[in-house]
Formats: C-alpha cells, structure tokens, sequence
C-alpha cells in the first residue's frame, strides 16, 4: 500500500513536467536548445525595432539586426523603444538567427527556475496528499 502514494507523487510530477517544458518552449522562439546557447554563448549586439504589432492583450516587436554584414530579422515581448529605436540584443555567434532581445532572455532566465520548480512542489504535495489519505485507510485500489 506504500508504493500507491509514491506513484500517484512521481505522476503528478511527470504530468506538471510535461506541461512546463512543452508551454515554456511555445514561449521561446528556439525552444530550449536557444534558450541554453543564449545563455551559455550568447554575444551582445544591437538590433533596430522596425515595428509593433499586437499581442494579445500587450504589444510585440519585430526587430532587424546585422551580424558580419548579414541581415537577420526577429521578434520581442513588448514594444520599447518602439519603432526605429535601439533595442539591446543577445544572439549565438555560431548561428546568428537565433537571438533575443536582453529583457526576453532576462525574463525567460528568472521565470524558467521557477517553472521547473512548480513540478516538484506539486509531486511533493500530491505525494503528501495521497500518503495522509493511505495512512487513514482511504486509499482505493
């Protein structure tokens, strides 16, 4: 009757997992792989903001940038400095499409911690949950 609490803790965490990581890669433009080169190898640089645009209930941007005389395009949450103005931009040497605005890749840096939080809280809740109701006898098979 034990092992019933530590299943029903690992599914919860194995469900709210799957929810982080396949809502929080929607929200990045490169998915996590992006995300990691960023962070890890991303160079400073900065790109011009040709327009805004709506989305959803706050406004976006898209951005045009240039990186050993190649043009590259891409797009932002929010609209400062709002059309021709600078925008401070992170991009991976390597492969300069992939890039971001610094206040995206700042915010993706402090809310992803606390998404891959949430699983384990929730595991660990449900866990609990399931293991008072076990030692109360209300448990089903």
């Amino acid at each position: 009757m034990e092992s019933k609490p530590v299943l029903v803790g690992l599914f919860s965490f194995a469900v709210a997992m799957f929810v982080v990581v396949g809502q929080g890669s929607k929200g990045m433009p490169y998915g996590w792989s992006g995300l990691y080169h960023l962070v890890s190898s991303g160079v400073s640089g900065e790109a011009t903001v040709t327009d805004c645009f709506a989305l959803g209930t706050h406004q976006g941007s898209h951005f045009t940038y240039v990186v050993g005389g190649t043009n590259y395009a891409g797009s932002s949450a929010g609209c400062d400095p709002g059309p021709g103005g600078r925008l401070a931009l992170v991009y991976v040497p390597d492969d300069p499409a992939v890039a971001a605005s610094q206040t995206d890749l700042a915010r993706w840096k402090t809310v992803l911690p606390l998404g891959f939080l949430a699983p384990f809280v929730i595991g660990a809740l449900t866990y609990w949950r399931a293991n008072m109701r076990a030692s109360q006898g209300r448990f089903q098979r």
